[in-house]
C-alpha cells in the first residue's frame, strides 16, 4: 500500500477469528508514533479477547485483513477475522453480559469457546 498520509478503517466491532471461531473487540487501527510513513505493514489492528482474561493483541492491518484457507476448503479462502456486528461503546464484560440477555445462540457459542 503506498503512504497516502491517511489511516485505513477497519470498522470497531466484533469479529471472529476464521481458525480459532473465538470473538475478539476490534477497537481501531494504530500506527507506530515514531513512524510518519502509513502503510499497512507498520499500522496496527488492536482488538481485545471476548473470552478468558480479555487479553489485548495487536496485528499488522497486512496480517488482519489476509485471506486464509477455508478449514474445510483449502482451495479457496476466507478473511481471517469475519465482521459480526457493531458494537456501542461498553467494556469487554458488559458486552458479554448484553449478549448473554439479547443473543442466547451467540452466547452459547462464546461461552462454549
Amino acid at each position: 500500500m503506498a503512504d497516502t498520509g491517511l489511516i485505513p478503517m477497519i470498522p470497531p466491532g466484533i469479529y471472529r477469528h476464521s481458525k480459532s471461531r473465538r470473538f475478539y473487540l476490534v477497537t481501531g487501527v494504530a500506527k507506530d508514533a515514531a513512524d510518519d510513513t502509513i502503510t499497512t505493514q507498520n499500522l496496527r489492528v488492536n482488538y481485545t479477547a471476548l473470552y478468558g482474561d480479555f487479553n489485548q493483541y495487536h496485528r499488522t492491518l497486512d496480517d488482519f485483513i489476509a485471506r486464509v484457507p477455508k478449514p474445510d476448503d483449502p482451495d479457496s479462502t476466507i478473511p481471517r477475522f469475519e465482521f459480526v456486528c457493531e458494537y456501542p461503546p461498553m467494556l469487554p464484560q458488559d458486552i458479554l453480559e448484553m449478549l448473554e440477555k439479547t443473543a442466547p445462540i451467540l452466547w452459547n457459542e462464546l461461552s462454549m469457546s
